[in-house]
């Protein structure tokens, strides 16, 4: 019983703190300017760079977009791989504060690099 409760405090330790992190982009994520580049809002997605106005999700759009970016890689990985190789600590902190649309998500970026060090060796 009380490994369960220990769990349900850590999970709502968890939430706290990842609060203050995932915070929506402007009024809600319909108003406001994009997290990502700054451009005003006028709809659901910016304008200029396509990213979703909304940074939360529902569970179901998780593991969509987790398949998605899986089987789906562009030119974001050349983006992204050498930002994470020479300045990881800046790839962490611009993804945090909202600038996903030109990186890969953390995910499918790591079953990239899983995969290559397999092909690799």
């Amino acid at each position: 019983m009380s490994d369960q409760i220990e769990a349900a405090g850590a999970l709502v330790t968890a939430g706290l703190a990842a609060n203050p992190l995932d915070r929506p982009a402007g009024d809600g994520g319909q108003s406001g300017a994009c997290a990502n580049c700054g451009t005003a809002l006028s709809g659901p997605f910016c304008s200029k760079c396509g990213q979703r106005a909304h940074l939360h999700r529902s569970i179901g759009d998780v593991f969509h977009e987790f398949l998605h970016g899986i089987t789906h890689f562009d030119g974001k990985a050349w983006t992204t791989l050498p930002m994470l190789l020479f300045r990881p600590g800046k790839l962490i902190r611009s993804y945090i504060d909202g600038h996903r649309a030109r990186y890969v998500a953390p995910v499918p970026l790591f079953l990239m690099v899983i995969f290559l060090m397999f092909f690799v060796l």
